[in-house]
């Protein structure tokens, strides 16, 4: 893992891709209390990201960017299973750049955790999973 902060990487990677705020949200959740949601139901391909927003309200999978700063400094409290998902998607965090185009932050695995961002205008493959925080069995 790189010496750098998680809040540090995030806002140097907003800067240098030229993102401004458009929301902000709540307190961040412990990495043990989260778990992963498709972005896909079963027959479908892709999600486009109208409905990939929708979906994560619907799921509850809403953090914002103080709970995504607060994961990349605890990388290394990732389930080792979130390795196999191939990425781990933020699309209430959208980010605005200077030409209007909106853009949402994600995690990723390429031996190590890293962070990008993704056009909210395309469309989204399955293999994408939203983060929320985990549901408490009903008894």
């Amino acid at each position: 893992m790189s010496g750098v902060s998680g809040a540090s990487l995030f806002r140097n990677k907003l800067r240098e891709r030229g993102l401004l705020p458009v929301q902000i949200a709540a307190k961040p959740v412990p990495i043990s209390a989260l778990e992963l949601v498709p972005i896909c139901g079963d027959d479908e391909l892709w999600i486009s990201g109208e409905d990939l927003l929708m979906r994560a309200r619907e799921v509850e999978a809403d953090f914002g960017q103080d709970q995504i700063e607060y994961m990349l400094e605890r990388r290394d409290e990732f389930p080792e299973e979130w390795g196999i998902i191939s990425f781990l998607l933020f699309p209430d965090v959208v980010r605005r750049d200077q030409p209007g185009n909106l853009y949402f932050p994600f995690i990723y695995w390429n031996g190590e955790w890293n962070l990008e961002f993704c056009l909210l205008d395309s469309r989204h493959p399955p293999s994408g999973r939203l983060v929320r925080r985990r549901k408490r069995p009903r008894e």
